[in-house]
């Protein structure tokens, strides 16, 4: 369907048709990657109804919401950021030579 057959709704009427916070809606537009649109002319952003139907299908449902794709690993951390508490492997005289 393309963009001119699509009806759009503002922010704050999809999260009243879903009887949600604006805060709430956020968290769902995140989560199920849904980006609002906006117009030309028009300061207000926009999501396609079909969206709201998809939040409101999240919503009843919240265990089909799409899970991350990848897990943090301590792999995954640049060389000197772990946990709290451990020193950085770089040596802080170092910072202080340059």
């Amino acid at each position: 369907m393309s963009d001119e057959e699509q009806e759009y709704v503002t922010l704050d009427e999809a999260a009243q048709a879903l009887g949600t916070k604006k805060g709430s809606l956020y968290y769902y537009l995140r989560a199920l990657a849904i980006e609002p649109r906006k117009f030309p002319l028009n300061k207000h952003a926009f999501i396609s109804k079909t969206d709201v139907e998809r939040i409101r299908v999240a919503k009843s449902s919240p265990w089909k919401i799409a899970q991350p794709t990848h897990q943090i690993t301590m792999d995954s951390v640049p060389d000197g950021q772990g946990k709290r508490g451990e020193k950085s492997s770089s040596n802080r005289s170092d910072l202080n030579e340059k």
